[in-house]
């Protein structure tokens, strides 16, 4: 399995120790690992969430039963969900 979304979690600036966490839960949603190594989020038709973009104000966080990605926008302090 591709461990390219490891650049992803470096960009975004969390530790090692998360990121080892994340690279486990991530082969229990292959449509997640798929959109973590292109460096977006797809939440819908018409929003493609850029990581690499957002890298700087944005934290992510995985809950592996129910394969969903929340960004924590670390200046307005909103939560933001994304289902796959």
């Amino acid at each position: 399995m591709s461990h390219n979304h490891n650049s992803v979690i470096d960009k975004v600036g969390e530790t090692s120790d998360y990121n080892s966490k994340f690279s486990c839960t991530t082969s229990t949603c292959p449509s997640l690992n798929e959109y973590l190594t292109k460096g977006k989020v797809i939440l819908n038709e018409e929003n493609v969430i850029d990581l690499y973009d957002w890298a700087k104000t944005l934290k992510l966080a995985y809950l592996k039963e129910s394969c969903r990605v929340y960004f924590i926008d670390q200046l307005s302090q909103h939560n933001f969900s994304f289902s796959f």
